[in-house]
């Protein structure tokens, strides 16, 4: 796989999600609310690449843009940015040196008003 770029229609989007409150706190494990395969399928299927992209954060520039391995990175589950999956993308941004993501996902988490979120 090539290296991750910044999806910048998804950051636009989730800012404006989170803007209008489409964001979930949540206490539990980020990894149990995340979508399976058989959901990001039929979602794709129902909704289209476009819509699809838009729940992930990064993208492999190499990769066609309706291929669901496109994308990775996932903010929530179709319905919902969870603050979980935004500390989850700043810790793999880092570990990875993605800067752009990491620089993105910390400023999804201070619009949602978790500076501190994944420190």
């Amino acid at each position: 796989m090539s290296r991750l770029i910044l999806n910048q229609g998804a950051f636009v989007w989730a800012r404006e999600l989170i803007s209008s409150k489409q964001i979930m706190h949540e206490a539990i494990d980020w990894e149990k609310l995340r979508a399976d395969d058989k959901s990001k399928k039929e979602f794709m299927k129902t909704s289209g690449a476009l819509s699809y992209s838009l729940w992930f954060l990064g993208k492999d520039p190499e990769k066609d843009a309706n291929d669901l391995s496109a994308y990775d990175l996932p903010l929530g589950d179709f319905s919902f940015i969870y603050t979980g999956a935004l500390g989850a993308i700043k810790d793999y941004a880092n570990d990875h040196q993605l800067y752009q993501i990491q620089l993105a996902a910390s400023k999804l988490l201070e619009v949602a008003g978790m500076r501190d979120f994944s420190k």
